[in-house]
């Protein structure tokens, strides 16, 4: 299977641990039987050649109904079968720890289900033939939370990502990548908009606060080029480097700051966004300067 090859790629941060299995029981049987092939119903056990164990309903000599199939790899499934596959309702307990709680379908995970991985990431959504496909929800042993679709088993489409702060992206992905149009709001006091060109920020960023202050920058490459343009709830502009606003707009500066510092990370630039960061401390108050330590706490 290539689910955690792909769910890998999105989040840098991220791997994903994962141990295949076969998803077709096979039809070889050792001599270890208690039902016979010509039996239509019967409850009993059967041991395979390569060591796989069931126990439970057979039909005409296959696993059919409920059962528990037990792998020489310490793996188990429980749950229904047909005609010798995983069909239906059933839980896969996987011999890394893994798991998977839902719906199969001619021996995959298809349907509505529940996969813990055993780094401890949760994704509770819809599947299609192993893949994580469709509207789903992963909550990342990091605290991050994304909601939305999903293709391929990466997040493509609209969604949105809520990291541990409280902060969300609110857009569009393509197969894991952040593409296209988006927005972050950090908080009831300010929003930021741009676009995002495979996971970079690209082109005119928008902040903008809720007493009705807007700076607008310029981003190349996914880097900030800090000269901004300042324009009041009035509709007076400014062009300037937003170094030069730090004594008469200190707050919001740190606030931005703190944002392109989020946002370096997510390029794993850790000692650029800690940069950031340090400034946005120098320029911020009591509380948000416990916000921003937690934040550096995390990474």
């Amino acid at each position: 299977m290539e689910l955690i090859q792909k769910v890998a790629n999105i989040l840098p941060l991220i791997i994903f641990f994962f141990a295949p299995y076969s998803t077709q029981a096979s039809t070889q049987f050792s001599p270890q039987s208690d039902c016979p092939r010509k039996e239509k119903d019967c409850e009993g056990t059967r041991t395979w050649k390569d060591g796989r164990h069931y126990e439970g309903a057979f039909s005409y000599g296959k696993p059919h109904g409920e059962g528990v199939m037990a792998w020489k790899d310490g793996s188990r499934y429980e749950g229904h079968f047909v005609n010798g596959v995983r069909e239906g309702w059933g839980e896969q307990i996987n011999d890394d720890g893994s798991t998977y709680e839902g719906h199969w379908q001619s021996g995959y995970m298809h349907g509505k289900g529940t996969y813990t991985f055993a780094c401890g990431h949760v994704y509770t959504g819809q599947f299609i033939q192993d893949e994580m496909q469709g509207e789903g929800r992963m909550v990342f042993a990091t605290g991050t939370v994304y909601f939305g679709q999903w293709q391929d088993s990466k997040p493509h489409g609209q969604g949105t990502f809520t990291r541990v702060d409280g902060s969300q992206f609110i857009g569009t992905s393509k197969l894991g990548y952040r593409q296209g149009e988006g927005r972050i709001i950090m908080d009831e006091t300010l929003m930021m908009e741009g676009e995002w060109v495979k996971n970079k920020l690209s082109g005119k960023v928008i902040y903008t606060f809720k007493d009705g202050y807007q700076f607008n920058m310029r981003w190349k490459h996914g880097q900030a080029t800090e000269r901004v343009t300042l324009i009041t709830p009035e509709g007076h502009s400014t062009s300037c480097s937003l170094k030069s606003l730090q004594r008469t707009e200190g707050e919001k500066v740190a606030k931005i700051y703190y944002l392109i510092g989020q946002e370096l990370l997510t390029y794993q630039e850790t000692a650029a966004a800690e940069a950031y960061f340090e400034r946005a401390q120098q320029l911020a108050d009591a509380s948000f300067r416990t916000k921003i330590k937690e934040t550096l706490a995390q990474h």
